[in-house]
């Protein structure tokens, strides 16, 4: 279970960066807010890492294994990472409603589950 710790940071960083990105380079968020570092760091940021923290520990759980190697669970972790980061990105950009969550849910599962599965038998 404390393999991948790493994940934890590297999550992190990578939801801080996405929601600069998203506010300050691509102009992104809601009209009623400025477009600033304030607003892209101090409420995009901790909403959306908290908001997504279930798809980050449903992950971890399923792919939390000690019959792979080191390798084969850091890249399980970060090809799960990528996928939790695209979700986030996709539910950014096109404004998804709160009810859209468990659908999330659904496809960070199904996702953990592939690469379990696939990577098991390799």
């Amino acid at each position: 279970m404390f393999r991948c710790l790493w994940l934890i940071p590297i999550y992190i960083l990578a939801v801080a960066g996405l929601m600069y990105i998203n506010v300050i380079l691509l102009g992104f968020g809601d009209s009623k807010f400025p477009k600033n570092i304030d607003m892209a760091l101090g409420f995009y940021f901790p909403l959306w890492l908290l908001v997504h923290i279930p798809h980050v520990v449903l992950g971890w759980g399923m792919l939390s294994s000690k019959r792979l190697s080191k390798k084969a669970n850091a890249i399980q972790f970060a090809l799960l990472l990528l996928s939790i980061l695209g979700l986030i990105e996709v539910s950014f950009l096109l404004d998804l409603p709160i009810f859209v969550f468990p659908l999330e849910l659904m496809i960070t599962y199904w996702i953990a589950l592939f690469l379990r599965r696939d990577l098991l038998h390799t």
